[in-house]
Formats: structure tokens, sequence, C-alpha cells
């Protein structure tokens, strides 16, 4: 697995979708779940606003384990960063 460059510069009040758009261009774990999240657009809870209703909705979709720890990577920093 690529190694996740995470730049915390963005606004903490994009949505943990909007957020991890900003990610989608970034050959890496990260992006690979944008882009999944963006392929998936009709579905994706865009305005979640916790960790849970993300994560059931990953499981749900039988996201893989790499899929949910990349994740709970991705949730941990975009909290970091001011989100949610």
């Amino acid at each position: 697995m690529k190694s996740m460059s995470l730049n915390s510069s963005h606004p903490p009040y994009l949505s943990f979708y909007h957020w991890l758009m900003t990610f989608r261009h970034q050959d890496n774990a990260i992006g690979d779940l944008a882009r999944d999240a963006e392929t998936d657009d009709y579905e994706f809870p865009k305005e979640a606003k916790s960790r849970e209703e993300i994560y059931n909705y990953l499981v749900h979709k039988n996201a893989s384990g790499n899929c949910l720890h990349t994740f709970d990577i991705s949730w941990k920093t975009y909290i970091r960063d001011g989100g949610a």
C-alpha cells in the first residue's frame, strides 16, 4: 500500500464527502477511496455527520478491510482538520 499524504489545509466546514473529494487525484489509498465515493455519487452519504453512518454504509457495500482501514485513517484526519 502506498503511503498517504494528507494535506491538512482544508476548510473545516466541508462535509466528510467534500473533504474526501479534495484527495481524488492522489495516487494512494485515500485517493482510491475518494474516487470510489465519487463513482457511487448517488448513494454515498454526502452529508453524513457521524463516522458510524459512513462506516455502516461502507460495510453495507461490502467494502474490503483495506477500504475500512483507509476510511478510519481518513476520518481521524478529517476530525483533526476540524471536520464534523
